[in-house]
């Protein structure tokens, strides 16, 4: 039988510890506090996706409660690269509302 591992540690004195299990109990409560369900499902996908996503539903309605005729101010400039995708800039005009 073969026993691989998907997260692994050292302990100081060369103890070969499998982590996985702690990795997902500690994933599961972050998200929790922000009020998303994790499963073991979501651990195979990054992190950071699901929680991009998740500030974002918090961020946004408030940007928009906030400030009333949201424009852009022009073309949103994307980043050169494939591995970080997104966008370098997004000029906007706003007024309070």
């Amino acid at each position: 039988m073969n026993d691989f591992y998907s997260a692994v540690f050292f302990d100081m004195d060369g103890l070969f510890v499998n982590s996985e299990p702690q990795w997902l109990l500690v994933e599961t409560e972050l998200m929790a506090e922000f009020g998303y369900e994790w499963t073991s499902i979501d651990q195979n996908f990054c992190l950071g996706g699901p929680l991009a996503r998740l500030e974002m539903g918090i961020s946004l309605p408030a940007l928009f409660e906030r400030f009333k005729d949201i424009e852009l101010a022009s073309t949103p400039k994307r980043r050169p690269t494939f591995v970080l995708r997104g966008y370098e800039s997004v000029d906007i005009s706003a007024a309070l509302g």
